[in-house]
C-alpha cells in the first residue's frame, strides 16, 4: 500500500474517531436539554460525513452518509 493510500486511511480512521466522539456529545447534549449544542454538534458531524464521503470515494468506495448526519 503507498504512502498516500496509508495516510487517506489513516485520515478516514480519524474521521470515524471524531463522528464516534460527535455523537457521544449529541446524546449528552440532548441529556442536558441543549438544542443550540445538539443543532452544533450535528453540523459538526455533517461536516466530518462529508469529509469521509470524500476519502471513501478515493478508495472507490460511494456510501450514502447524508442521512447518518
Amino acid at each position: 500500500m503507498s504512502e498516500l493510500k496509508k495516510n487517506k486511511l489513516n485520515a478516514a480512521i480519524r474521521l470515524l474517531e471524531l463522528i464516534d466522539g460527535t455523537n457521544k456529545s449529541i446524546e449528552i447534549s440532548r441529556t442536558m436539554n441543549s438544542p443550540l449544542m445538539v443543532r452544533q454538534y450535528k453540523h459538526l458531524k455533517k461536516q466530518y460525513t462529508d469529509q469521509l464521503q470524500e476519502l471513501l470515494l478515493d478508495f472507490k468506495l460511494s456510501a450514502v452518509l447524508s442521512d447518518a448526519a
